[in-house]
């Protein structure tokens, strides 16, 4: 073993013009070739995107040839040294490396007339103590499937086990004008310093505590962000200057994947994907460090209309958008 620890040492890294030859050799020696894949459908959680941007910069690759290994490259053998990126130094770094994948997928940009079609997952903790505290007795799934006008107008259907409920959105009322749609979301700033001002000014008409105002609107914008992925990247690139931001080495979601996250001071943790660092969805603790709920986006889909769906129950009046 350490004969070969000292010629791996003694081996240059190769250019591509080198490889070329060896390279040419073992593809023609390889059986079962793969072809092409075609076609991406956006989603959230669940599905990779394209292997250029999500994956690129994931592994760094040397390739070697010298001295005995010559013999074993003539019979379609190559070696790889393959070396891993480090884990995130600090939630900064997380951050940075998901506001990387993030900026690197495509925004779908909705009009106001479409409807905004998710499918998403949520855990709740039942608890034996009235307050919440402690560790919960077990945890409640659930499969929240929502159409959402782009722009809060009209009608809004929500899907839950069994049953279909159509609702009235409020076209005139205090929350719809302080809430941020999903077509609102064009107007947003990207830039950091502009977006930090355009947040300030959401949180202070938020009607949270004082304490909460921020986290909370930083993630409903998150939420909402998943149909513009290039202004949820300086959303992370925001939450990363936030006093008390930490790393949590591992995580699950609601739908049972494991994640890294990322805690901010309020006790909300984004979770995301520990390689390619794609967001996953949050979770919430309670003062002990138990989940006490946990969300998770496992598709969207932009629609021109409604559904055709068998409503079981409509919701008399208006809800707020």
């Amino acid at each position: 073993m350490d004969d070969l620890k000292t010629m791996w040492a003694e081996v240059p890294v190769a250019d591509r013009q080198d490889l070329a030859p060896a390279r040419a050799r073992l593809l023609n020696g390889m059986h079962g070739a793969r072809h092409g894949r075609a076609g991406v459908r956006r989603e959230e959680a669940g599905t990779r995107h394209g292997e250029a941007g999500v994956r690129r910069g994931r592994a760094s690759v040397r390739f070697a040839v010298a001295g005995g290994l010559a013999a074993a490259l003539a019979v379609g053998f190559v070696v790889v040294q393959v070396v891993a990126d480090p884990a995130p130094a600090s939630a900064q770094d997380l951050l940075a490396r998901a506001a990387r994948t993030a900026a690197a997928e495509p925004d779908l940009n909705p009009r106001a007339d479409q409807v905004v079609h998710t499918v998403a997952r949520d855990r709740s903790a039942i608890f034996a103590a009235p307050d919440a505290s402690g560790e919960p007795v077990r945890m409640q799934d659930e499969v929240r499937e929502a159409w959402s006008p782009a722009d809060s107008s009209g009608a809004f259907m929500l899907r839950q086990g069994d049953q279909i409920t159509l609702m009235k959105l409020c076209s005139e009322s205090f929350d719809r004008k302080r809430r941020t749609t999903y077509a609102d979301l064009a107007s947003w700033p990207t830039d950091v310093a502009s977006l930090r001002e355009r947040v300030r000014q959401a949180a202070a008409a938020h009607p949270a505590e004082p304490h909460l105002r921020m986290s909370y609107t930083l993630q409903n914008l998150i939420d909402k962000s998943v149909v513009r992925p290039s202004l949820r990247a300086s959303l992370f690139a925001l939450i990363s200057e936030m006093e008390g931001v930490t790393v949590k080495p591992s995580m699950t979601d609601a739908l049972g994947r494991a994640g890294v996250g990322v805690r901010t001071a309020e006790g909300t943790t984004l979770i995301f994907e520990p390689e390619t660092y794609r967001y996953l969805g949050y979770a919430e603790e309670n003062r002990n460090g138990h989940v006490i709920a946990s969300h998770a986006l496992e598709t969207v889909e932009l629609l021109d209309r409604l559904p055709k769906e068998k409503v079981t129950f409509t919701e008399p009046g208006c809800i707020p958008a």
